[in-house]
């Protein structure tokens, strides 16, 4: 049924309603029209685009036709029960909105107490990877300018060259001036050296103590 208004029953000379087939049919449309209402059903309505646009539109002695019309299009922006989301499932965009509930991290399992975990989870194994990267760190091979150069309690391995300070080549004990040397330390004074150098088979080794250093020894 098409939107039109209400054509009232007028009097004749005053004083009889005219009930000709003309009024009679209009009231009768009427009234039909309020029993099983006929309108755009589209959910579309120009002009409404939020649900207080939808309300601004509902006004005394409105056509009830245009009032369904404007209804259903007003409807789609009001949020149901039946399409809030609890389980974090969702799969379609813009069609569910998140119980309020999901939101609060301070209950256990909801989508934003599980968004929490995840990035305390994520910080945790941040340093946790740094705490690997700590212990492995002195014995990545590097060069050093100095050989004594060591971490107390970790198995020190370095590289050594011709510019490095208290090497065997320094010391004299080769004439290669490129190796490695494994140091430990358990702490002042206390440390060994193991070192060796490249295209050299001999190892050369020393200690320190409470007496200071031993010296470089070929063996």
């Amino acid at each position: 049924m098409e939107e039109k208004d209400y054509v009232k029953t007028v009097y004749v000379d005053g004083s009889e309603p005219d009930v000709d087939a003309v009024h009679l049919n209009n009231t009768e449309d009427g009234l039909d029209g309020l029993y099983h209402p006929e309108f755009d059903d589209s959910g579309t309505v120009e002009g409404i685009t939020s649900f207080p646009e939808f309300l601004s539109t509902v006004v005394k002695r409105m056509n009830p036709i245009a009032f369904y019309k404007n209804f259903k299009a007003g409807m789609k922006y009001v949020l149901h029960t039946g399409s809030l989301i609890n389980n974090g499932l969702c799969t379609e965009t813009g069609k569910y909105a998140a119980d309020a509930t999901q939101l609060n991290p301070n209950i256990a399992n909801t989508l934003a107490w599980q968004v929490a975990k995840v990035n305390s989870d994520f910080g945790d194994l941040s340093t946790d990877l740094s705490n690997v990267h700590t212990e492995l760190n002195p014995i990545k091979s590097y060069y050093v300018n100095n050989i004594n150069n060591n971490i107390v309690n970790k198995v020190n391995i370095v590289l050594w060259d011709t510019n490095t300070a208290d090497s065997p080549f320094k010391a004299g004990n080769t004439t290669r001036g490129n190796g490695f040397c494994i140091t430990y330390s358990s702490g002042e004074p206390y440390l060994c050296q193991l070192a060796m150098a490249v295209g050299d088979s001999n190892l050369y080794t020393r200690h320190r103590g409470p007496e200071g250093w031993s010296g470089w020894t070929t063996k």
